[in-house]
C-alpha cells in the first residue's frame, strides 16, 4: 500500500497519519464478527465434548461429585461399563451377565420403578429414589445419621470384604424384611447404608443410600472402593443409568424367557417423548441464529443526518435562536470561536487561500489584503475568548470591519 505524503507549514514532507483505532475497528467489523462467532462455537464444542461431563454420579465426570475413578478401576479389572441417560437406551441382551446400576433415580416415576424391579438380573440402586424404595418395601426412606464411619455388622460377603465404609450420613430406615439384609447400620437411628434384597423376578437388588461410597472425592476412604467394585463387578457387564427429569421411558432388555423385553403392563403409560431425535440441538441452533440475526438487523445509532423539515425557517431566525442558546449557556468562547472560524473561511475564499493552508499563510495574506499588521489580524481571528458581552460585541465589530477591508481589495 502506497503511503500518502503531506507538506507541513515549515516546508517539510511527512507521511500522513493513518486511520484511528475506531475507524480500523469499524472497517473490520465483519472480520471481528467472524472471529467472535468462531470463538463462541469453539467454546460450545469444548463444553459439550464427550469427555467433559459435569453430571453428578456420571462415570465420565472427573469432578469430586462424579464416578470416573470407579469406572476407570473397574475397567482395568475387565468390567465393561456403559452409561445411559434414558432407560430405553439400556437394550440389555444378557441380563444374567449384566448388572444394572441406577446411579441417579430421584426423578423416576412409579411405572418406571416397576419395570426396573422386573429386571431378571442384578440391580444396584445408588442414592435416594423414592419410587424404587417404595416399590421395594412399604415403609422405606432415606434419613440422616451423625455417624460417618460404619462397620459392616452383617455376614454378607461383600460387606465383610469392605469392613468399614465412610459416608456423609445418609442411611435407609424402614420396616424389617425377612428377605432383606441390612449392613453398615448406624447405631443412633437404626438405619443402614446398604440393603440387600430380592426383586420380583429373582434378581438381587442392592440399595446404597449414600452416593459418597462411589464418588471420586470419597471412594478411597475406608472400604468404599472395595464395596463399590464388588457391587457393580459381579458380572462381566454393567449398565450405568444417570437419570433426568426428561426421561419418561421404561427399561429395555431381552432374555430367552422373554425375548420381547419387559412384561407388558396395563399400568405403564405411553411415553410422552414424541419429539424426534435431535430436536433439542435444532432448537438451540435456531435460537443462536435468531440472536445473530437480531444483532445484524438491530437499530444502531450512527452519525447525524440532515432531514427536510416540514416548515421553512429563515436564516435570521435560526441565527438569533442559536445566539440565544449560546447566551443562556454562557458559552461566549464557543460562540466567538464559531464566528472567527466562519470569518476565516470567508476571508480565505475571498483572497484565494485554500482551507488546507496553515494559520501563518492565512494571517500573512489577510494582513496584506487589509493593510494591517499580522499581530493585529491574529488577535482578531485567533485571540483569546471574550470575557463578557461588551467584549463579545467589540469582537463582532472587529471581525465585521476586517471582512469589509479585505473585500475592498
Amino acid at each position: 500500500m502506497t503511503a500518502t505524503l503531506e507538506r507541513t507549514d515549515d516546508g517539510f514532507v511527512r507521511r500522513s497519519e493513518g486511520p484511528g483505532v475506531k475507524r480500523r475497528v469499524v472497517g473490520a467489523k465483519w472480520a471481528i464478527g467472524g472471529v467472535v462467532l468462531v470463538t463462541i462455537l469453539a467454546f460450545i464444542a469444548y463444553a459439550q465434548r464427550a469427555d467433559n461431563d459435569y453430571t453428578p454420579l456420571s462415570i465420565k465426570n472427573y469432578e469430586p461429585g462424579g464416578a470416573r475413578a470407579l469406572a476407570e478401576v473397574a475397567g482395568d479389572q475387565g468390567l465393561d461399563m456403559r452409561q445411559i441417560e434414558s432407560l430405553s437406551d439400556a437394550r440389555i441382551t444378557d441380563p444374567e451377565s449384566t448388572t444394572l446400576v441406577i446411579a441417579n433415580g430421584e426423578a423416576l416415576q412409579a411405572f418406571q420403578a416397576r419395570t426396573i424391579l422386573d429386571y431378571p438380573g442384578d440391580v444396584v440402586i445408588i442414592g435416594e429414589s423414592h419410587a424404587l424404595l417404595t416399590e421395594l418395601g412399604e415403609y422405606l426412606w432415606v434419613v440422616e445419621s451423625t455417624e460417618r464411619t460404619l462397620e459392616a455388622g452383617c455376614s454378607h460377603v461383600d460387606a465383610r470384604a469392605a469392613g468399614t465404609v465412610s459416608t456423609s450420613g445418609a442411611v435407609i430406615a424402614g420396616t424389617t424384611d425377612a428377605t432383606a439384609r441390612y449392613c453398615f447400620t448406624a447405631s443412633d437411628n437404626g438405619g443402614s447404608t446398604v440393603v440387600f434384597t430380592h426383586g420380583t423376578a429373582g434378581g438381587r437388588v442392592t440399595a446404597v443410600a449414600d452416593p459418597a461410597i462411589v464418588v471420586n472425592d470419597t471412594i478411597d476412604n475406608e472400604g468404599n472402593a472395595a464395596l463399590a467394585l464388588r457391587l457393580i463387578g459381579k458380572h462381566d457387564n454393567a449398565v450405568w443409568y444417570v437419570g433426568s427429569l426428561f426421561d419418561t421411558t421404561i427399561l429395555t432388555w431381552t432374555s430367552p424367557d422373554n425375548p420381547h423385553g419387559p412384561a407388558q403392563r396395563d399400568d405403564v403409560p405411553a411415553s410422552t417423548d414424541f419429539l424426534p431425535p435431535g430436536t433439542g440441538n435444532a432448537v438451540f441452533a435456531l435460537v443462536l441464529a435468531m440472536f445473530f440475526v437480531a444483532l445484524w438487523r438491530a437499530r444502531r445509532f450512527g452519525p447525524l443526518v440532515h432531514e427536510p423539515l416540514p416548515v421553512v425557517i429563515r436564516s435570521s431566525e435560526a441565527t438569533r435562536g442559536r445566539a440565544r442558546l449560546y447566551r443562556s449557556a454562557g458559552a461566549s468562547g464557543r460562540a466567538a470561536a464559531s464566528l472567527r472560524a466562519s470569518a476565516a473561511t470567508r476571508i480565505g475564499a475571498r483572497i484565494g487561500v485554500p482551507r488546507s493552508s496553515g494559520k501563518a499563510v492565512l494571517l500573512a495574506a489577510t494582513a496584506r489584503a487589509a493593510g494591517r499588521p499580522v499581530a493585529e489580524v491574529e488577535a482578531i481571528l485567533y485571540g483569546p475568548p471574550p470575557g463578557n458581552e461588551s467584549a463579545m460585541m467589540s469582537l463582532i465589530e472587529q471581525i465585521d470591519t476586517l471582512e469589509r477591508e479585505v473585500h475592498r481589495t
